[in-house]
């Protein structure tokens, strides 16, 4: 799986149809945000697709789930010198870690509430769902 690039993708206006952790080994932790991705906008063409946040450290939710409306992506974007990586690596520089110098806080703004998601991950890819090796229900 190739590593995608955020800037690179059209995530404006695809609807955010689910949110997962997924615990894929112990120490891998990934967090697949499953979209009806836009491939293109005139006629609108759109696609499942998972955007995946690899080798997560951390994931912080604003998300006003009262709203009656589906919830769709506004942007992303990377935030250069975050204060929530900071604060990670003093917290893991206490108990003898560390935060890779690939970690990066990326962050989706979302239409219908208005809401945030902050992953903070050494890097994403974009993959068709079929392929995503994500399991069903139990």
């Amino acid at each position: 799986m190739s590593e995608t690039k955020l800037e690179d993708l059209n995530l404006h206006d695809s609807e955010i149809l689910s949110i997962a952790v997924r615990f894929v080994e112990p120490g891998l932790r990934q967090v697949d945000v499953i979209l009806d991705y836009i491939e293109e906008y005139q006629p609108v063409r759109t696609s499942k697709k998972v955007l995946r946040f690899l080798d997560c450290y951390k994931l912080l939710l604003d998300l006003n789930l009262d709203i009656v409306a589906p919830e769709s992506i506004l942007d992303g974007s990377i935030i250069e010198q975050s204060p929530v990586v900071e604060g990670l690596d003093e917290e893991l520089r206490k108990i003898g870690g560390f935060v890779p110098r690939s970690l990066k806080h990326f962050r989706i703004r979302t239409n219908s509430s208005g809401g945030t998601v902050d992953v903070l991950s050494t890097g994403l890819s974009l993959v068709d769902v079929q392929d995503a090796g994500i399991p069903g229900p139990a």
